[in-house]
């Protein structure tokens, strides 16, 4: 049954952060082209400055939204306040990561929202236990897949090639992060062995490890063969380098996924923000693929399992293949089904 525009919902996309884009980009692209929607960014681009449909709000903020009427607000950022429903605002979180739920987040991470857009199972099993504990039972959660890798599993590009030239750093963030703990040991045994290297920091990185990132790049002014990539935009160089080193962050899996290239996995603490995880008897996704998609390394042998992992791409591609397909449900596909749950939630 049809409904007017009166008492249809609107639909409003929250980037909180620029690189949040590239999650939901690909579920504006999916949308229809009459339909009713905002976009409202925590930043300054040049879009909010000439788009009336965009527009700025600092995160401070975003409890302004939940005095709006009858709004679904979409967002891949997690931890939002529980203000922003307000009397009659439906949220959705639109997962940004692959990795499990259960560990990495806080406790409160999904406290604040309606319904969550899953990538796998996997995922939908954690949040599971995670309602049962924190009282969540009508919270809805769909598997629909990862909008963001979308267009990269359609490509027939195949980069499962052996080889080695250039490396790309991209960590966690947290108390036992890479970056801050051995990120310019491992950037210069890299470059001593004549890798190209790409340090992409995470977003939070530049609050609690700016004096690191700012030390990596005086590294790489005289230096060719090391840049630092800002978080904000999409990596240029996840499509270019031959192998990815990382620790815990979920970045890892997109990579490895639809390039079909190994990790190396630094040997160190694993993350983990949640209290009440020691209470869910769930296998954490990112700790039992370390060893199937690539290999692990403390930064003092890093050059040599760099070397010996490119050597079997072949091999790793196999099972990586195997495993993108158990972890993200709906390849290519998910933004569409992302919308649809979205227009049925517009007509309510």
């Amino acid at each position: 049954m049809s409904q007017s525009r009166s008492k249809s919902r609107q639909l409003i996309i929250l980037n909180r952060l620029p690189i949040h884009e590239s999650f939901t980009q690909p579920l504006i692209d999916a949308l229809p082209d009459d339909l009713s929607l905002h976009v409202v960014c925590g930043y300054t681009t040049e879009t909010t400055k000439s788009d009336l449909s965009v527009f700025q709000l600092e995160p401070k903020y975003e409890w302004l939204l939940g005095f709006l009427v009858r709004r679904v607000i979409v967002t891949p950022a997690s931890s939002v306040s529980k203000s922003l429903r307000g009397r009659s605002n439906i949220v959705a979180h639109l997962t940004h990561s692959l990795v499990s739920l259960h560990g990495v987040y806080p406790d409160s991470a999904f406290d604040a929202f309606d319904i969550l857009f899953l990538a796998g199972e996997h995922q939908l099993n954690e949040f599971e236990k995670i309602a049962a504990i924190r009282g969540l039972e009508r919270t809805k959660a769909h598997v629909t897949g990862y909008p963001k890798l979308d267009s990269k599993f359609r490509s027939e590009e195949s980069s499962a090639q052996s080889g080695v030239r250039e490396v790309l750093l991209a960590p966690s963030w947290g108390a036992q992060n890479t970056l801050r703990t051995s990120g310019v040991e491992i950037v210069k045994r890299l470059r001593e062995a004549d890798f190209k290297v790409v340090v992409r920091p995470h977003p939070h990185s530049y609050d609690y490890d700016v004096e690191v990132i700012r030390q990596l790049e005086v590294m790489s002014a005289p230096d060719p063969g090391l840049t630092v990539e800002s978080p904000d935009f999409e990596s240029e160089a996840m499509k270019s380098c031959d192998v990815l080193v990382s620790d815990w962050s979920g970045v890892a899996f997109e990579f490895c996924f639809t390039r079909l290239r190994p990790v190396v996995f630094i040997d160190s603490p694993r993350k983990i923000q949640s209290v009440e995880s020691a209470t869910i008897n769930l296998p954490y996704m990112e700790e039992e693929l370390r060893t199937v998609v690539g290999l692990v390394s403390s930064p003092s042998n890093l050059t040599e399992t760099v070397l010996e992992v490119c050597g079997d791409v072949e091999e790793f591609s196999v099972q990586i293949e195997a495993e993108s397909h158990r972890y993200v449900l709906n390849q290519g596909n998910a933004a569409a089904i992302v919308k649809d749950h979205l227009l049925d939630l517009l007509g309510s």
